[in-house]
């Protein structure tokens, strides 16, 4: 865990990608085992929401919805029932700021809290810039599942610029304070320019190490769940606890 959360002036930032097959538990692993020590420590923690609100493992009071109004109408179902329902009700504190100003969203950024942005791909990677150029040097954290859907690999013209630019981004976290921790089913997912920019690469269960990996292909179909390999300049065995669901909610979008 040390590695992972290390935080440190004379070293910065930290990037991983966690890798494994859906229901490996890669989400569980960037929420448990990454995201609530971080919020103990009062640490800014921005999370890239998506449709089926993953966030919802958490206790309510530990997250804040940060919504683009760019997005909306936001539609929130609560997948028991098929019904839906209002997030405020539910006692989630949600905010409405300008993602044209992305000042004004970190600015909205609560210590200790998970702030979850829904926001297009333009917009999320602008207010990653703005967290890097940010007047202060607080510690801050970025949480990106399923990665490759922004960067996806082998992809020509605007996307492979647009890959480009994310991998320059994520090369700049590191000095800024900041840490970056994504998330895909597979390496070869990712565009290969972003993959490079991991200082550590964590396989769960069924995970695909690369050929260049210290950690043999077949070891990680050895791993059960809740158990990870933490991969950087050595490579080490961690476990991680599972999370109950507190709330199963869907949400729905234009963007």
């Amino acid at each position: 865990m040390a590695r992972l959360l290390r935080r440190s002036r004379d070293h910065g930032g930290v990037t991983a990608i966690i890798l494994g097959r859906m229901g490996s538990g890669k989400t569980t692993f960037m929420l448990s085992y990454l995201a609530l020590p971080l919020m103990e420590t009062g640490e800014k923690l921005l999370w890239r929401g998506g449709p089926f609100c993953q966030w919802g493992y958490l206790q309510l009071s530990r997250v804040k919805l940060l919504l683009d109004e760019a997005l909306g109408p936001y539609r929130w179902i609560d997948r028991r029932r098929g019904k839906p329902c209002d997030p405020e009700k539910l006692g989630l504190e949600v905010v409405y700021p300008d993602f044209e100003s992305p000042r004004d969203v970190i600015w909205e950024l609560t210590p200790g809290k998970l702030c979850v942005a829904y926001t297009g791909d333009e917009a999320f990677m602008d207010l990653m810039e703005a967290v890097n150029s940010r007047s202060d040097i607080d510690w801050v954290s970025i949480f990106h599942d399923e990665v490759q859907k922004l960067a996806p690999s082998n992809v020509e013209g605007d996307m492979w610029r647009r890959n480009k630019r994310l991998a320059d981004i994520i090369a700049e976290t590191r000095k800024n304070y900041v840490s970056f921790y994504c998330a895909a089913q597979d390496y070869a997912d990712v565009d290969y320019r972003v993959f490079r920019k991991m200082m550590y690469r964590v396989y769960l269960q069924d995970a695909r190490p690369p050929r260049s990996s210290l950690v043999y292909r077949w070891v990680p179909h050895r791993l059960e769940l809740g158990e990870a390999i933490i991969e950087g300049s050595t490579f080490a065995k961690a476990t991680f606890q599972p999370l109950k669901r507190q709330l199963h909610l869907v949400v729905k979008y234009e963007g």
